[in-house]
């Protein structure tokens, strides 16, 4: 997932092996024939890498469509098709992946600062330091290392075909990481505090001394 995909003519001989490798080439004339051995342990040796680099899914998600047709009662179905060989995974339906999540979590609430803290007052500070229950792990240590194993575990969803496309379509497959892995958790109204009155003030200040300076500049 962090790589390129292949070409289709990446694992072929003219990618793979040198000129050499053609006994109808110069170089093969030149310098002699290559090596059956060696062109054997080049192969292997791409094989190899490219094995590495795949990281397959531990188990297949399903996403539901709505059914464009309409129920006696005016209400939209949702159709599911489980694929035949999701039942081949062995960790199938046993949920890790949300589970590695929720021992992840969400980014707890940033701390108030000493001016923050004087700012407020005692009781305001009680009630603005106490973070909602939550199931993650307590060591930080724990959390980082699910967040560096769910950026190795990517998440397969199928999306089975609607009634209308059941015949042309066999479904479609969409592959992303999980929002709790490195690099993927997103800012929200939880981890970012709303600013007070004394940073707005001094950031304000800031942008317009910043204005005045370039119309000087100007």
């Amino acid at each position: 997932m962090a790589t390129r995909p292949l070409k289709k003519d990446a694992w072929t001989k003219a990618k793979l092996l040198p000129a050499r490798a053609d006994p109808f080439s110069d170089d093969a004339h030149i310098f002699g024939p290559f090596s059956k051995r060696r062109e054997y342990n080049k192969q292997k040796r791409f094989f190899k890498q490219e094995i590495k680099k795949v990281l397959p899914p531990l188990e297949i998600s399903m996403s539901t469509t709505m059914d464009a047709s309409r129920t006696g009662n005016g209400e939209s179905t949702e159709v599911g098709q489980r694929p035949y060989h999701a039942d081949a995974l062995p960790m199938q339906d046993l949920g890790l992946v949300s589970e590695i999540e929720t021992l992840v979590g969400r980014a707890a609430l940033a701390p108030l600062t000493r001016k923050e803290r004087k700012a407020k007052e005692a009781t305001v500070v009680a009630t603005a330091s106490i973070l909602p229950a939550s199931t993650r792990h307590p060591s930080r240590w724990v959390r980082r290392r699910y967040r560096d194993l769910l950026a190795k575990l990517p998440i397969m969803t199928y999306r089975s075909p609607t009634p209308a496309t059941k015949q042309h379509s066999e479904g479609t497959y969409s592959v992303q990481l999980s929002e709790y892995s490195f690099g993927r958790t997103p800012a929200s109204d939880v981890t970012v505090r709303e600013i007070d009155d004394t940073n707005l003030a001094w950031l304000l200040g800031g942008m317009e001394g910043k204005i005045y300076k370039a119309k000087k500049n100007g």
